[in-house]
This record gives C-alpha cells, structure tokens and sequence, in this order.
C-alpha cells in the first residue's frame, strides 16, 4: 500500500511539473504596478482589507492566464485572474498567444511593442480605440488572421473589425 501511495505521489508530481513545462509567464517590469479586475485602466485594483493598494516587486514572475484585452495580458494570482497592462510587463514562453478569435490559415504576426491599428491603410489614418478611449494594443508575438496587403500595411482583423498594420511592426507567417 506504502508502495502504491509512492506511485501514485510521483505521477501526480510528473504530471504537475508536464503541465506546467509549456506554461507563458508574465513578469513585471514596473514598480508599484497595479493589478486589476478588468482589462481597462478604470478596473478596480487588488487591495487589501482597508483598501490600500497591493502591489508586487519588480521582477515578480506569474502564470499567464491566457487570454490578452485592450493591451492587458490575464494573469493568475492566488487563484484568481486578475489583469496588468502589457506596457508594465513581460510575457516569456512559447510564442503562440494566439488572440481567442483566431481560427487558423496564414497568421500576422505583431512584432512591436505598443503597435497601432489603423482603421485604414494611412499613417494619417485613425486609431483604434477602446470603449475608454484608449488606443487598443496587443502584447508582441500576438497572432491575427492575415488577410492581405494594401501599400505598406497588412491588413487585419481584430475584435471584428478590419484594421490596418504597418509593415515595420509584423510578419506573416
């Protein structure tokens, strides 16, 4: 019986450590950085009990939850999923953060930081922006369909909407 909790004890443990062997991480890059509710500057913030700010060291490493809104990239803390802003942060990992509307064929492939999308193919042209009026971004090595060319940008679509990339800051893959 000894024996067989043994076992049983190191599949677990192979197991854990398989799972987690792929997994992306976010790491903080910012001091004082706030984690958030919500994929939005206006979220609430993760506070304690009197209702003062929590935040973590500079370094601080976290589980990627998977999924990446209005520039926030989802993150596991003590078992919730709480938000950080990409421009305070760093994923590591494996390179598919694959946006959750994907649905294969020819990628683009976000290789920039703070990129726009335009909502068309100008440099003049407007910004997307979210609900806040925030200009949306996605975090680099972000996938979207490819859906061809039109002068120096790529053309995309996002969240439903055709919108434009210029070429320094993807690739198609």
């Amino acid at each position: 019986m000894k024996h067989l909790f043994k076992t049983i004890a190191l599949i677990i443990s192979i197991c854990l450590f398989c799972s987690n062997a792929n997994a992306q991480t976010i790491v903080l890059t910012g001091n004082n950085t706030n984690l958030r509710y919500g994929p939005s500057m206006n979220a609430g913030v993760l506070s304690d009990y009197y209702g003062n700010h929590i935040h973590y060291p500079k370094g601080t490493t976290f589980t990627y939850a998977g999924q990446t809104r209005n520039g926030f990239y989802s993150i596991y803390v003590n078992g919730d999923i709480l938000w950080i802003h990409s421009q305070f942060a760093n994923m590591r990992g494996a390179r598919n953060y694959q946006q959750s509307n994907y649905n294969g064929g020819r990628s683009l492939v976000i290789n920039g930081t703070n990129v726009n999308f335009r909502l068309s193919p100008s440099l003049n042209a407007g910004i997307l922006t979210n609900s806040y009026g925030y200009n949306v971004h996605v975090p680099k090595y972000t996938r979207l369909p490819y859906l061809g060319t039109s002068g120096n940008f790529f053309k995309t679509r996002y969240n439903g909407r055709t919108v434009y990339v210029y070429m320094q800051f993807a690739y198609v893959d």
